[in-house]
């Protein structure tokens, strides 16, 4: 029988190499949110042959900017968090995961893409002001209740409408100069954010009413006449804001009782030394219609009185 040989010792040595780690998949959660809301960022799948190194992985984040172009690194994010909030709506984020043992990083595995939305503003109402309005008032459109899910400052657009047709070139809070006594206005306000419009809402209708004339004041001339004289009444600035044609109407007065004349002009054959005159007038617009009359269709005026003196027989 032959015996066991003699022992032969090698002169090569055997260097025990590093394997690089691997993880199978990574995710992002969630898939959208709005700029207040927080990405985060999860791996599985840890692979490491050699036992004595433990689970280690590095961060990195990519984004997609919503207006195009290739995806860039996303500065100083190294966490498995990111906040949303330094991105615009329409950006799309990618997380990368790069698996590590200390000594060498294994391949690097993104995750599906990320979208940072936003939510549309909304509005609880809209307000049309004043009521009581006239051909010649500022009517001002109010919006109410801006709400914003992602926190973006308010902004209004504004359209209106008279009798249901659209206003052209008027896109500001207030209208004036535009309406007739009769017609019906409102207004519409779409609440924005920088990014997207919300839902209109239409205001409350404001019906124009029929304005009164006016009369600046009522003259009786002469203010000092004789007996025979004839006195005339006249309105000074008369005008009616909704272009009404215009019925003038005469009272006049005669030592506080009232004489039956009805015209602008008087000539008492019954005057007397120290009598004293005046006469009003009344200026009536003859409004018909659906407008509502927040006003009476007559407005009236006193004029200044005038007295009769004694004319010496010559």
């Amino acid at each position: 029988d032959e015996g066991d040989g003699e022992t032969v010792s090698s002169k090569n040595s055997v260097t025990i190499a590093n394997t690089l780690p691997t993880v199978a998949v990574v995710k992002i959660s969630p898939q959208e949110t709005n700029k207040l809301g927080v990405f985060t960022c999860t791996w599985d799948g840890w692979v490491d042959p050699d036992p004595s190194d433990s689970p280690s992985v590095a961060y990195s984040w990519l984004v997609t900017p919503a207006a195009g172009g290739e995806a860039v690194p996303v500065a100083g994010a190294s966490q498995a968090t990111l906040a949303a909030a330094g991105f615009q709506p329409g950006d799309t984020l990618v997380c990368r995961v790069t698996p590590t043992n200390g000594a060498e990083d294994g391949p690097s595995v993104e995750s599906g893409t990320a979208t940072v939305i936003n939510t549309a503003p909304t509005l609880d109402i809209v307000t049309l002001g004043p009521i009581e309005a006239y051909s010649d008032s500022l009517l001002t459109c109010t919006p109410e209740g801006f709400e914003d899910a992602d926190g973006d400052p308010p902004g209004y657009g504004y359209a209106w409408q008279i009798n249901g047709a659209a206003v052209p070139a008027q896109s500001g809070p207030t209208l004036a100069g535009a309406f007739q006594k009769g017609q019906s206005v409102r207004c519409a306000v779409t609440p924005l954010d920088g990014y997207d419009a919300g839902a209109a809402l239409l205001s409350n209708p404001v019906v124009i009413g029929n304005k009164l004339p006016q009369i600046s004041k009522v003259t009786l001339s002469p203010s000092y006449g004789a007996a025979c004289e004839t006195y005339t009444c006249t309105a000074v600035g008369l005008t009616d804001a909704d272009a009404d044609p215009l019925t003038k109407g005469y009272t006049w007065w005669l030592n506080g009782d009232t004489l039956p004349e009805t015209t602008n002009t008087l000539a008492w054959p019954a005057l007397q030394p120290g009598d004293e005159l005046q006469c009003e007038v009344r200026a009536s617009d003859g409004a018909i219609g659906p407008a509502p009359d927040f006003d009476e269709l007559t407005v009236a005026a006193w004029s200044n009185p005038a007295e009769v003196y004694n004319t010496p027989p010559s």
